[in-house]
């Protein structure tokens, strides 16, 4: 009888940790993460980054905007790895029902140049659990570099 409840305990174990996956797709780059440094070719980015947080979960992206004390914007995109996980997509072609393409709530922040309406292809500089560099060149030749760190 113990063997049989040991067993029943084991399974349910098993089938709690199985059901908490993201089928693996997720890792590191869940949370909420701040911009440290956004340049254009080299040369910062004339943008107050304390305005701006990138959020992942699931494949979902949420870029934040924040106006003042109780006013923001969220833009929201999908996001996956490309095959070999050396680049990471951003995709704002998404819409809904009811809402205009030019949107900002699908469009992200035009302060940060990252293209509305497209799919980016964002080159994965350096990665850890705490620090994500990112970088892709821009309609005008601009290689534009995002240097994240992890708040929470």
């Amino acid at each position: 009888m113990k063997s049989h409840f040991r067993l029943l305990i084991l399974c349910l174990l098993s089938l709690a940790a199985w059901g908490c996956t993201n089928n693996g797709h997720i890792g590191y780059l869940y949370g909420v993460w701040l911009i440290d440094s956004y340049t254009i070719d080299g040369i910062e980015a004339d943008v107050d980054l304390a305005n701006y947080s990138w959020r992942f979960q699931s494949d979902i992206i949420q870029i934040t905007e924040q106006f003042g004390d109780h006013e923001y914007l969220e833009s929201t995109g999908t996001w996956a790895f490309s095959d070999d996980e050396r680049y990471l997509l951003l995709n704002f072609t998404n819409t809904r029902p009811g809402v205009p393409d030019d949107s900002p709530s699908y469009n992200p922040p035009a302060a940060l140049g990252i293209p509305g309406r497209a799919i980016t292809e964002m080159k994965i500089l350096t990665q850890t659990s705490t620090r994500l560099s990112l970088s892709f060149t821009n309609s005008e030749g601009e290689i534009q570099r995002y240097d994240l760190r992890k708040s929470r």
